[in-house]
């Protein structure tokens, strides 16, 4: 199932969501232009599709009844889940930025949003094991190589088991990408944090995941949610970058 078909209206009900979180990169020069001849302008850089889903994953090495037995007095206050992050993928010119972390800190955001009783116990993703850098920045995030092997030949299942809330990991994510900004300004200025209420369809071709296609965002994606959500956009004297969903 492509990105694609996702994206099309449909009711967020069942055991699985689906979002899209996409980030717009707006250049300096066009700051005085006004409406829709500046929106036109925005460049799309990046996007993460994740699904938010209802209980443990089959394959979870730490599902089995202990779990349940250690967690027992939570269920009256919460319900278990784990976030699958599909795809994420950043356009070379802007990667090494913070962008990929700031997506990732927009999945969690958007999930307290819009699951606010489900209780996160994990993170998992594929990364291709010929990149590298990539999955470097994961185990910098905390993620650690699966007990379980992928069963696609050339990818490494990865997962990040979440010891605090939320809110707290994305805290500290957005604090990494603060402190890197903060270094490599050399206007010394640091990242400003903003919302945006506008999603623009967007082609990717990079890596596929296993058993995907290519796949572009159609314009029926281009409709955030009302709970558009957006931990940011670091910014700088010369350009800046903003983060907006859409659930469907």
């Amino acid at each position: 199932e492509t990105i694609k078909s996702i994206a099309q209206a449909s009711s967020q009900t069942g055991s699985v969501k689906h979002f899209t979180i996409s980030c717009h990169h707006l250049p300096e020069n066009p700051k005085d232009l006004k409406g829709t001849a500046r929106a036109r302008t925005c460049e799309t850089v990046g996007y993460v599709y994740f699904r938010v889903c209802l209980g443990l994953r089959e394959d979870d090495e730490d599902g089995g009844k202990d779990f349940h037995q250690t967690r027992s007095k939570d269920k009256a206050n919460a319900t278990w889940g784990h976030i699958v992050i599909s795809h994420i993928k950043v356009s070379r010119m802007h990667q090494k930025r913070g962008v990929a972390t700031l997506l990732l800190a927009s999945a969690l955001q958007q999930a307290e949003t819009k699951c606010p009783t489900l209780k996160v116990k994990d993170l998992h993703l594929l990364v291709a094991e010929r990149n590298w850098a990539a999955a470097n920045l994961y185990r910098k995030l905390g993620f650690v190589a699966s007990k379980k092997a992928s069963e696609q030949r050339g990818w490494v299942s990865m997962k990040l088991p979440l010891d605090r809330t939320p809110g707290q990991m994305r805290e500290k994510w957005l604090r990494m990408v603060w402190d890197w900004d903060s270094a490599t300004n050399r206007q010394g200025e640091l990242p400003g944090w903003w919302a945006t209420n506008g999603l623009v369809s967007m082609e990717q071709e990079g890596i596929k995941q296993p058993g995907s296609r290519k796949r572009k965002l159609s314009s029926s994606a281009s409709t955030v949610s009302e709970a558009s959500t957006s931990v940011g956009s670091a910014s700088s004297v010369t350009s800046s970058w903003s983060f907006a969903s859409s659930s469907v």
